[in-house]
């Protein structure tokens, strides 16, 4: 399971779906009404929306709601986002950094609803807040974690405190023991075990995005000709091109620095997303890309879609880059949170 999938940001059955449609829909719209898509935390997206007249913004907005726009657009938007959750979670900043919460990724939702019920505040805030001090007692929090399999919860209720005092130990014992002994709501009991940390990194090229299932219509292939699903699958390369490049700069360092040692989750948010948008610019703007894709780029409805897809996208790109660097924890359910991807 991916991380998307892990901290529920994927649609997983047909009331998901539909309002995912719907929000996409909506998204468009606006997009074509300002004639831009909107900015990330402040930084705008770059990509050019074609320029056209009221009457015309008028008439592709009216047409959202037909089911061509929902069975070529919409369901391009929904396979490509499932197409991100292939990056595999893991912890490919060790040695330099490893989340301690991590162990908790296949419960990470009960989790957090328990420190949600602990602080008696949203626990992506409680995580940004508390960083620097849930770091610095890792090994606290590691060894707590490890007593939950023996069913021995005060270690980690210690550890809890010691993050934030205002958590009294007597009660996060038993939130986690309602936890541990499958009073939650989870169907099962939680089997922690012995902590996981897998070290395996990835070379970004192993990563086979290709084997997803396209929409149909995406095997007519003619690079001249501007067929719209050959188009969307070319943006659909381009993503995976952007998303292999920037894991290829994280391995190597960059980016990284604001998580580790400071603990800046915000400022690692903030240099993916403006490192994204250049990227994914850059290649749309390619001489080297195919003719069918420029042509259709130059079409109201189909560059405020790419423009859309790309602000709407980025966020869960971000949310899988920070699984597969430091897996699927606590921070970076506080990232889905910041990029308003968790509530």
């Amino acid at each position: 399971m991916g991380t998307l999938a892990t901290l529920e940001i994927i649609p997983n059955d047909e009331e998901g779906f539909d309002k995912a449609a719907v929000d996409f829909a909506s998204a468009v719209a606006d997009t074509i009404t300002n004639g831009q898509a909107m900015p990330l935390l402040g930084i705008p997206n770059t990509i050019e929306v074609a320029e056209a007249d009221e009457d015309t913004k008028n008439l592709q907005i009216e047409g959202l709601i037909r089911a061509g726009f929902r069975e070529v657009f919409t369901r391009a938007y929904l396979n490509i986002l499932s197409g991100i959750d292939v990056i595999p979670p893991g912890d490919n900043l060790l040695p330099l950094f490893a989340d301690p919460t991590s162990a908790l990724s296949p419960h990470i939702i009960d989790v957090s609803q328990i420190v949600s019920s602990i602080t008696g505040k949203k626990a992506g805030e409680w995580v940004v807040t508390n960083l620097d001090s849930i770091i610095a007692n890792a090994d606290d929090i590691v060894a707590g974690i490890a007593s939950l399999a023996e069913e021995d919860t005060e270690p980690l209720a210690t550890a809890l405190n010691q993050i934030d005092d205002e958590i009294d130990i007597t009660v996060a014992s038993e939130k986690l023991g309602e936890l541990q002994s499958g009073s939650s709501e989870s169907e099962e009991s939680v089997d922690f075990g012995a902590v996981p940390f897998a070290s395996i990194a990835l070379d970004p090229e192993d990563i086979n995005i290709d084997g997803l299932a396209l929409p149909q219509g995406f095997i007519i292939r003619d690079p001249m000709f501007p067929n719209v699903n050959f188009a969307l699958d070319e943006v659909f390369k381009i993503y995976q091109e952007s998303m292999a490049e920037l894991i290829s700069e994280c391995i190597s360092g960059q980016h990284v620095s604001f998580i580790f040692p400071t603990g800046n989750i915000p400022g690692f948010i903030e240099s993916v997303i403006s490192r994204l948008f250049e990227l994914i610019n850059d290649k749309l703007n390619s001489e080297t890309r195919l003719v069918s894709l420029k042509k259709n780029m130059e079409t109201l409805l189909f560059s405020a879609v790419v423009a859309t897809m790309t602000s709407l996208l980025i966020s869960s790109i971000i949310v899988s880059l920070s699984g597969f660097l430091v897996n699927t924890g606590l921070i970076t359910y506080s990232v889905g949170y910041l990029l308003n991807l968790i509530q």
